[in-house]
């Protein structure tokens, strides 16, 4: 295995992270005192991975396909196809309107992103040729049914996408829980259905787990009862240019969480994580980087998240911030009110985060959220 610097993989995602910034109120005031600067390890580059959640997911999915040469797997939960929003558009306000058109699911752009993934395949050093890199990879995919804000169209284009480029069985679609758009674990974050500003849900699933154990093979159990890694802040600024992390919309600090076996002489694998864009610094305190399913200790968890089948991964989560002016509004969550299927007299309000529905249409296309 080659000795790899940790902040290779951070150089790789600071340049892509830009494409997940939040369009929400600012993050508020960043912390003036700096976090160190992110260590070296021994990491088998070959062995890297990707997930991320709505905008994170998207950006999974780019960073993957781009960099499929180095990639192990990926994990989806409300993402987009490859270049949905068609970069090639003319201006932002192009791309923007496409890229809400891709979340409404109406449309099968899987199609669309395989024409473009072909062509920027064939320039020269734009992306690693997915059509060799992808098919012995994994991919992981999950939409809940209650989600209103990527709809469920739009993650069978993801799936119609990968499906495309790698083999039977490789690919595992769960579409049968009924989460709503959030980040889901099985122990921590509000009520599955009830609205959650830090968009991380119990809906008693363990996404992070099971989307890992898809990519990496049988997770051991944990063994002690003790802390097995722990989380470090890092400094992000030497991964842009000029030292200013906001000048792409990322965070001065990002985490990473290190197992105790990861060391500079234990070789380690790594598996980026790319937040929600209202997951962002500032919002939601350490909700997803400790929280989120991939970093707990093993009392807390029914498997164990850093000790993997041959070998330990180290859980790299690069910050991003809003761009968005301070004192602009956040746009407020509409609410649709569903009677039960069995008992007319029973009705229970959800939220819909998308002003481009409306109550009739969304209750047409989802399952009646009572289970």
């Amino acid at each position: 295995m080659k000795v790899i610097s940790g902040s290779l993989i951070l150089a790789i995602t600071s340049t892509l992270v830009v494409i997940a910034i939040a369009a929400d109120p600012a993050s508020g005031k960043q912390k003036t005192k700096m976090a160190p600067a992110l260590a070296a390890y021994r990491t088998d580059i070959q062995q890297t991975s990707v997930s991320g959640v709505s905008s994170g997911g998207a950006m999974a999915v780019q960073m993957h396909v781009a960099h499929s040469s180095i990639m192990r797997g990926v994990g989806v939960i409300a993402g987009v196809t490859y270049d949905c929003a068609n970069s090639r558009l003319p201006s932002s306000s192009q791309r923007l309107a496409q890229g809400l058109m891709c979340l409404d699911g109406s449309v099968d752009y899987a199609p669309d992103s395989i024409a473009r993934t072909a062509v920027a395949a064939g320039v020269p050093g734009a992306i690693d040729d997915p059509a060799a890199n992808l098919p012995h990879q994994k991919v992981w995919l999950f939409s809940g049914y209650n989600d209103g804000s990527v709809r469920r169209g739009a993650m069978n284009a993801v799936d119609k996408y990968y499906q495309n480029y790698v083999k039977a069985g490789n690919v595992f679609y769960q579409t049968d829980n009924h989460a709503p758009h959030a980040l889901i674990t099985n122990d921590y974050g509000g009520p599955c259905l009830d609205v959650n500003v830090k968009y991380i849900n119990n809906c008693d699933y363990d996404a992070a787990g099971q989307l890992l154990q898809h990519i990496y093979g049988g997770l051991n159990p944990p063994s002690g009862s003790g802390l097995s890694g722990s989380i470090q802040a890092f400094d992000q600024r030497e991964f842009v240019a000029g030292g200013n992390p906001k000048s792409i919309g990322l965070a001065d600090t990002g985490y990473i969480y290190v197992p105790n076996a990861c060391s500079s002489t234990t070789p380690c694998r790594v598996h980026v994580v790319f937040h929600g864009c209202k997951q962002y610094a500032g919002k939601v305190g350490d909700a997803v980087y400790k929280h989120g399913g991939y970093s707990r200790p093993p009392h807390l968890r029914p498997i164990q998240r850093d000790v993997l089948t041959g070998g330990v991964s180290a859980i790299l989560f690069p910050r991003a911030i809003s761009r968005e002016k301070p004192g602009t509004k956040s746009r407020r969550l509409r609410r649709c009110s569903i009677a039960s299927p069995k008992d007319s007299s029973q009705v229970r309000v959800l939220p819909i985060s998308s002003k481009h529905l409306n109550c009739s249409r969304w209750r047409t296309v989802h399952r009646t959220p009572w289970h």
